[in-house]
């Protein structure tokens, strides 16, 4: 039986065991990342055209990820490329954003 089956039968108890068990894989992931790798993070800012969009970054090396932190229309972004000094974006619509790159 699914989760969402037994939440939608008001079996509410498995909630918290949901968001522990979240939890504790971001908290893996994040933990997987080291120290001087986050320490090497910037904001961008960048506007996006409606398609593939390059948002060069200085990090030089290939990024571990990227997180939109900020944007100003309900755009869908994600990633095509990237590289030691550059990622690619794919916007579908004309956005600015604020970027997190690690």
């Amino acid at each position: 039986m699914s989760i969402r089956k037994e939440y939608a039968r008001g079996k509410t108890e498995l909630c918290p065991r949901i968001l522990d068990n979240f939890q504790d894989q971001v908290v893996t992931a994040l933990s997987s990342l080291q120290a001087d790798e986050l320490s090497t993070r910037k904001i961008y800012e960048a506007t996006l055209s409606s398609g593939s969009n390059i948002i060069y970054h200085d990090l030089q090396r290939q990024p571990k990820g990227w997180l939109v932190v900020d944007r100003n229309s309900a755009a869908t972004i994600y990633r095509t490329a990237w590289t030691t000094e550059s990622l690619t974006l794919q916007a579908s619509a004309s956005v600015t954003i604020r970027l997190y790159i690690f």
